[in-house]
């Protein structure tokens, strides 16, 4: 299933990204400069900063989704998944699913250089995998084993 969604949303991110270099917005100014920042700051870490990075961004996004699942009062759940989701963008760690929109406009942008498709799937790999281990296998199993010591049945 984790294969059919990041696949899906890569789809997507192709999708918004085209339609996003089709404003024009792409060629240059302001918008694209910042674009070309993230990306070229997405791209130039070394593995084990992306991979850390990937680790702690999931554990917010996870804790976010658990978050809104498990709060019963509306304002309270738009609250939380608002400061866990601000959390996860302002600092600087980074989401698969996010960057991969970022990513492919640079590379669809004429005035992006920095990201090519080589260091732009070098970092997808380490952020990708840091996704993985902060999700499923770090938030998961605390899920799992704090679920477990209250006698819930999971």
């Amino acid at each position: 299933i984790m294969g059919y969604s990041y696949f899906g949303n890569f789809l997507g991110a192709i999708l918004v990204s085209l339609l996003f270099v089709g404003t024009g917005f792409a060629s240059s100014g302001h918008t694209m400069d910042y674009f070309a920042y993230c990306g070229a700051y997405k791209v130039a870490a070394p593995a084990l900063q992306l991979f850390c990075r990937g680790v702690l961004a999931n554990i917010l996004v996870c804790a976010a989704v658990l978050a809104a699942y498990k709060t019963k009062d509306e304002m309270a759940k738009i609250a939380i998944v608002f400061l866990l989701i601000f959390a996860f963008v302002t600092s600087g760690f980074e989401h698969c699913i996010a960057n991969m929109t970022t990513l492919l406009v640079c590379l669809f942008s004429p005035v992006a250089n920095d990201v090519t498709v080589a260091n732009a799937l070098y970092s997808m790999l380490f952020v990708t995998l840091g996704n993985i281990v902060g999700g499923a296998g770090f938030y998961g199993f605390l899920t799992y084993f704090m679920s477990k010591r209250k006698g819930n049945k999971t």
